[in-house]
């Protein structure tokens, strides 16, 4: 595995990390509001993790705004880089991929809870789905499923244009024992 896959999965091993990567999956964040988000945790330490997440390209310098003479950045999720590839994936150990799937996990049920506390009830149809469910497909149709759902992430990056609505999609997949 490469030098950034290896930082990259090292960097979800820590819970700080993991906790930081959650919470920038709601939205740009400067490190002093990730700080009161993190109470128990010294500023230090918060510093500390964002530049190893900065370090594995999983988030990026948002903005930069200059105020009272000190650069004030804010981070955000680096949606470039939120799939790990089969090689990555290959190279890990079983600790390293439970806990990453506990990461995205945790941003899932974060973006979840976020939204049922705001929404009103009874929710509208269709605005809200769940589905789990096994599923037998050949090697072939499930690439293609693949396939059109990477399709569909790619062409629905972060720029919204008219008549489109943000939406959370999570895409969890693995061979049923």
């Amino acid at each position: 595995m490469g030098n950034q896959a290896a930082l990259k999965s090292k960097a979800f091993l820590h819970p700080i990390r993991s906790q930081l990567y959650v919470l920038l999956h709601s939205g740009s964040k400067t490190a002093q509001e990730l700080c009161e988000l993190m109470p128990g945790v010294p500023a230090g330490s918060v510093y500390r993790h964002l530049n190893i997440l900065l370090e594995a390209g999983l988030i990026i310098v948002f903005e930069e705004v200059k105020q009272r003479g000190a650069l004030l950045r804010r981070f955000s999720v680096n949606t470039l880089v939120e799939k790990f590839s089969h090689e990555e994936m290959d190279a890990m150990d079983h600790h390293a991929v439970v806990t990453i799937m506990q990461t995205m996990l945790a941003v899932v049920e974060s973006k979840g809870q976020s939204y049922l506390a705001q929404a009103t009830y009874p929710l509208a149809e269709g605005e809200m789905g769940m589905m789990a469910r096994s599923v037998h497909m050949t090697d072939e149709e499930y690439q293609n499923l693949r396939k059109v759902l990477i399709n569909l992430y790619e062409v629905s990056r972060l720029e919204p244009r008219e008549g489109t609505s943000p939406r959370f999609i999570g895409y969890f997949s693995f061979p049923e024992v």
